[in-house]
């Protein structure tokens, strides 16, 4: 136990962290394969890019999420909706999410998220696929980054009032920080 002491000490936030990532990723593992045993990994890789140890940290991409998912689905689909898929579909919509992420959201980083998300609904409008289950896929694959952002989210607010990350307030500000938007 001397040994494990000092190096607990120094890296405590990491270790709450990959508690974080265990505790959902193994919910989303979980829910996926007591559902209809699909793939987790669209819901997993939007927790990560959520979770953090500090809960008013992971309010900021959770909105970002959410609304470079909806700016991206937008994007695609108008343009699906308007020209029949094909190979000059894809720059246009691409262009138009960078576009309205650009007016709509401030923050660069979030930026790659949007047109990421309009190149997978107009790669799913290819002539190759059913319309209609391509469709039901995309719509599947945006509630599975939903659902895996809130899931990045409620799982530092539960830890949270268990388990204080090191170097936090103590204060209960932070777990009500989302909702007030500060």
């Amino acid at each position: 136990m001397k040994v494990l002491k000092p190096l607990l000490k120094g890296d405590l936030l990491g270790l709450h962290y990959a508690v974080l990532l265990l505790l959902a990723a193994g919910f989303l593992c979980l829910t996926h394969q007591l559902g209809d045993a699909t793939n987790p990994i669209w819901a997993v890789m939007a927790a990560v890019g959520v979770i953090d140890p500090q809960v008013k940290m992971a309010c900021f991409p959770f909105r970002a999420r959410v609304l470079n998912v909806f700016i991206g689905c937008v994007a695609g689909l108008g343009f699906l909706i308007i020209e029949r898929p094909s190979a000059w579909v894809l720059p246009f919509a691409l262009s138009a999410a960078a576009l309205m992420l650009s007016y709509l959201v401030r923050v660069q980083l979030s930026w790659r998220i949007a047109p990421i998300v309009a190149a997978i609904v107009v790669a799913s409008g290819s002539p190759d696929h059913s319309p209609a289950i391509d469709i039901a896929a995309d719509f599947r694959r945006v509630i599975e980054v939903v659902l895996g952002s809130l899931v990045g989210l409620v799982v530092p607010w539960l830890m949270f009032k268990l388990w204080l990350p090191p170097d936090s307030n103590s204060g209960s500000e932070e777990a009500t920080v989302c909702a007030t938007g500060g």
